[in-house]
């Protein structure tokens, strides 16, 4: 169920690659489209403290987002429970996919 994406990677502060992945980013696709910011954080803080998450709007239908979203967790290893251990995630009766970039199981 997951995607493979090429690695995330930001530029840091001192000119060095960062991989996102070890930060605990994840990449989440699938989402129903009816699902608000509020209940994605609620339901994803249930695993870790959650410390950014974007849901993009669908800016055609209002009340909609795109289906898909970003978030990070304070704790990497959150993150990476969730791809290697967590054999389904579902949001609202419907399986999302989760991905991180690669798989680092």
């Amino acid at each position: 169920l997951m995607r493979a994406l090429a690695p995330a990677r930001r530029q840091s502060s001192d000119s060095h690659q960062v991989d996102l992945d070890s930060e605990g980013r994840l990449f989440v696709g699938g989402i129903p489209y009816r699902v608000t910011h509020e209940e994605l954080l609620k339901f994803f803080s249930n695993f870790g403290e959650v410390s950014s998450l974007i849901l993009p709007a669908n800016e055609s239908k209002a009340g909609f987002n795109r289906g898909f979203a970003f978030l990070i967790f304070k704790n990497a290893d959150v993150a990476r429970t969730l791809l290697c251990s967590t054999k389904e995630v579902q949001i609202r009766s419907k399986t999302v996919d989760l991905s991180a970039g690669h798989k680092s199981c």
